[in-house]
């Protein structure tokens, strides 16, 4: 009698990927993930298979331990909701509202049910959020909050969105976290999406006044709008992170901004700041630009932020001038700045992660030198076939010429 294998190849079923479970017998065999089992193989075209239909050889899940959650089977999941167009409500505290966009709903939708309901709350960041003249080729950027990252990689590898393997990319979540990911960078129309994928846990350790990252801080001190959430609970957990993020900007702006000052000084100082947090691909008028495109937001937070400091007896104002109670030294000055250059070190490493997680990244960042920094950037086929080792003189190139042309920071002698 011919084992099962030799049965797949007879009537040419696929074995590739075929896992076994206790106990070994015929219809514990899986090719296509938990709870299908080989039954469905004695399915035929114009046959009807009343096993099958009555669900015969579908193994018992075992019982769930204490501290374990329920599993979820990506094949037969059914269940996960989907967002629909957001109705007129205001939006919360801190936050601005959607924009009226019914190709970022769509987009929103489909990451919801690719992530599964692992996904806990989405934040729309950027350009789109802050009207700061995005193109047809401007990507949506995504804060994605999730609760598991192993559930919502391997859905999001099940469904085709990445290439990568989800073990792999599981185990680069814990190592400079966030994981950037790029979603729907084929699509014909509409822009595609950036997406920052981070834990909850992580979210908050990384928004912590002294954590020398500014990579998410500097997200959050900007306009975001909330595009989902799966319950009240995961909103109000986020959006304390951030305003306890926002109040915390004092500390890192307060030694570039010596002597007296005005809300709008702060906080068109607070964001430059902000973006020396990182290297950047973009022209140093972008800075200038997304200031007043977000105004009135970034004087919101300011002013939350200055009035928090009062209370704690940091800083005074008469009118519209502020002045801090005691003026920062050099060491504060000193401490910042090596706080701003491991930010920048890790930052600049995460780039060697992109290059995994990020599918079309060279050409990503391509596209955006030229809307952004105003040049051309020509890639060689050398320079795609092995970045790392022809792209450098390229990288550098374009650093500098970005470089000299960048204003000074208030209060900096750095630069």
């Amino acid at each position: 009698m011919p084992g099962f294998r030799e049965f797949a190849r007879i009537y040419q079923y696929p074995t590739a990927g075929l896992r076994a479970t206790a106990p070994l017998d015929l219809f514990t065999y899986s090719p296509y993930g938990p709870g299908q089992d080989c039954v469905s193989l004695l399915s035929f075209p114009g046959v009807k298979n009343p096993r099958v239909e009555a669900g015969a050889g579908r193994r018992r899940p075992r019982p769930i331990g204490p501290n374990e959650r329920e599993p979820v089977d990506v094949a037969d999941d059914k269940t996960t909701s989907t967002p629909t167009r957001p109705a007129k409500v205001e939006p919360p505290e801190g936050l601005v509202p959607v924009p009226d966009d019914p190709r970022l709903h769509e987009t929103v939708a489909a990451l919801v049910a690719a992530g599964g309901p692992s996904v806990a709350t989405i934040l729309l960041y950027g350009s789109h959020v802050q009207a700061s003249a995005p193109d047809r080729y401007s990507a949506y950027d995504f804060l994605i909050i999730t609760d598991s990252y192993a559930d919502f990689f391997r859905r999001l590898c099940y469904e085709g969105h990445h290439g990568k393997p989800a073990w792999l990319l599981t185990i680069l979540s814990h190592i400079l976290a966030p994981n950037i990911i790029s979603f729907g960078m084929d699509k014909a129309e509409g822009p595609p999406a950036k997406c920052a994928v981070v834990s909850l846990r992580h979210l908050r350790g990384s928004l912590r006044p002294y954590m020398p990252d500014h990579f998410l801080k500097g997200r959050v001190v900007q306009k975001l709008a909330l595009v989902y959430s799966r319950g009240e609970a995961d909103q109000e957990a986020v959006i304390s992170a951030i305003r306890d993020a926002r109040e915390g900007v004092v500390h890192w702006v307060r030694p570039f901004l010596p002597g007296e000052f005005t809300l709008e000084g702060f906080g068109e100082t607070m964001l430059r700041v902000s973006y020396r947090g990182e290297i950047r691909p973009e022209s140093p008028r972008r800075v200038d630009q997304v200031f007043e495109a977000q105004k009135g937001t970034l004087l919101e937070m300011a002013s939350g932020a200055l009035a928090a400091a009062e209370k704690r007896g940091s800083v005074s104002h008469d009118g519209e001038t502020y002045r801090w109670s005691r003026n920062p030294g050099p060491v504060a000055k000193a401490l910042l700045t090596g706080y701003f250059a491991a930010s920048k070190a890790r930052a600049t490493a995460r780039w060697f992660k992109y290059i995994i997680t990020f599918e079309g990244w060279l050409d990503y960042v391509a596209r955006k030198i030229e809307r952004r920094a105003g040049f051309t950037v020509e890639l060689e086929e050398r320079e795609r076939r092995w970045p790392l080792i022809f792209l450098w003189p390229k990288v550098f190139r374009v650093l500098r010429t970005i470089r000299t042309s960048s204003p000074p920071v208030p209060g900096d002698d750095s630069t």
